[in-house]
């Protein structure tokens, strides 16, 4: 029975996985960058797949430069981008146009660290995580800006003409600010679709 209950072990990865490939892999960073890259890139894959069952136009990798269109110097700077800012997926649904961008790789929370293995997130990894969230939700927000004070960007580039830019996160984990609570005192600029997975 023992040899049994070992075999199911072996083969289930989840569990090397939890058990001791990412413990490896948070003391090698680089490790952990190939790791999120690869599921930063499945993810984006994941979610284009979804939205793509709704959408009429679906666009990925849309990089939006300042070459191309001089217009948007001003948004770059309030952005801090030079020269470009890319959204991951840009999707035409009923007169509106979602930019989207994927979080995917090594965004979750809690991160879980050999100390406190089987531990809670403490307070300052969570606020932490809550600041990290506002900036992308705030860079997102930034880029939907853009595109609608730019609707010839949006002519050129996806040759639709639309009542509205949403902007859209999705990540992989779930995050302190799809919390109520935190997204009323975040004091966010716009409202967002803030979004996880099932």
């Amino acid at each position: 029975m023992g040899d049994l209950l070992i075999a199911g072990w072996i083969f289930e990865l989840h569990l090397h996985f939890d058990a001791w490939i990412k413990l490896v892999m948070e003391e090698e960073p680089r490790l952990w960058s190939m790791y999120a890259n690869i599921a930063g890139r499945e993810f984006k894959n994941y979610v284009a797949n979804k939205i793509s069952e709704v959408a009429h136009r679906i666009f990925r990798n849309v990089v939006i430069s300042e070459k191309e269109f001089p217009s948007i110097r001003v948004c770059l700077e309030k952005l801090r981008k030079k020269g470009f800012f890319e959204i991951d997926i840009v999707a035409v649904i009923n007169n509106k146009l979602y930019v989207t961008s994927c979080k995917g790789g090594k965004k979750e929370i809690p991160k879980i660290y050999k100390s406190k293995y089987w531990v809670y997130p403490s307070e300052k990894e969570i606020v932490d995580r809550l600041k990290e969230n506002l900036e992308e939700v705030n860079e997102i927000i930034g880029e939907a800006k853009c595109l609608r004070e730019h609707r010839e960007v949006v002519k050129q580039l996806f040759n639709v003409e639309v009542k509205d830019v949403v902007p859209v996160i999705v990540y992989a984990f779930p995050q302190p600010l799809a919390i109520e609570d935190f997204r009323a005192k975040a004091g966010l600029i716009e409202s967002v679709i803030l979004s996880t997975p099932n």
